[in-house]
């Protein structure tokens, strides 16, 4: 680390033991850049073949995102390997979450984190699944995302979720952390999430906490938001962590109105505490209560 100023107003910036800067122009290719920069630096810090393959899907799925998406005209590549191998992966452009808030006309950058958390939404559907995003913040062992005014931390080692205002950051900054020897095996990151007889991504984990800044949910109209999240899929799990209340109307139009226009859904809900579970189970159609 370095420091930059003394005392209170002292700032801490992380160095890099590599950086490289690649031009996002026509016959961009994230494979080279994998190959050049950062698989070289993954085999002599001592990565395993498996840690080593998790590591080129999330860095290429995340340069492929840059290049694709971005409107940016530069990448930044930054690699500190170690006991624990972090990688940044940053552009110039028109910032992630503005880009996902303006596509699908959402309310501001936290919208757009739980638009994304859900999966199987992209800005560009001609040549994205919307898949990368996902599986990426799940695959790594800590997988952070600033763009706009937020910030989107996943931390996978004591599974937790949560975002957070940050002061304006122009393009994208994508950090990922991974513990040697310590990741879930990517094909099981992604038969979690698909159906073992189809093999189609048709399950999701809806992250209640991420679609507010806030704990508590009573509207019909958040609940509205969820339901759009999860069209695409016919599992969700619906994760209450971190939520002290729900109202009479979001658990309705979640757990009684879109059940009723979508039969083939299936709605798990997880991780509610009593107060949250009582409003659950008291929605609930009478022959889905336990």
């Amino acid at each position: 680390m370095e420091q930059h100023g003394a005392g209170r107003g002292a700032r801490w910036t992380r160095r890099w033991a590599t950086v490289h800067q690649v031009d996002l122009r026509p016959g961009f290719d994230e494979d080279v850049v994998w190959r050049q920069v950062v698989d070289g630096v993954a085999a002599a810090a001592g990565l395993s073949d498996p840690d080593r393959r998790t590591l080129r899907y999330a860095a290429t799925e995340l340069l492929n995102n840059a290049c694709d998406h971005s409107q940016g005209s530069q990448v930044v590549v930054c690699i500190d390997p170690g006991e624990v191998f972090r990688l940044r992966i940053a552009d110039d452009g028109i910032g992630a979450f503005p880009n996902v808030r303006r596509t699908f006309d959402l309310a501001d950058d936290f919208a757009a984190i739980a638009w994304l958390d859900a999966g199987r939404q992209t800005t560009d559907p001609t040549r994205h699944s919307g898949q990368g995003l996902f599986f990426t913040s799940r695959a790594v062992s800590r997988f952070v995302v600033t763009s706009g005014t937020a910030s989107w931390i996943v931390d996978n080692r004591v599974a937790d979720r949560t975002v957070r205002s940050t002061g304006p950051v122009d393009g994208t900054i994508v950090d990922l952390e991974l513990d040697p020897g310590r990741l879930p095996p990517l094909r099981s990151v992604f038969d979690a999430h698909t159906d073992p007889e189809t093999l189609a991504f048709d399950r999701t984990t809806i992250h209640v906490r991420l679609a507010e800044v806030g704990r508590e949910f009573v509207s019909r109209s958040e609940a509205k938001r969820i339901a759009a999240q999860i069209e695409a899929f016919t599992v969700a799990v619906i994760d209450f962590a971190g939520v002290a209340s729900v109202g009479q109307g979001f658990v309705d139009e979640l757990f009684r109105v879109l059940p009723g226009a979508r039969p083939d859904l299936e709605l798990v809900p997880i991780n509610a505490d009593e107060a949250v579970l009582f409003m659950v189970q008291r929605g609930l159609p009478r022959g889905g209560r336990g």
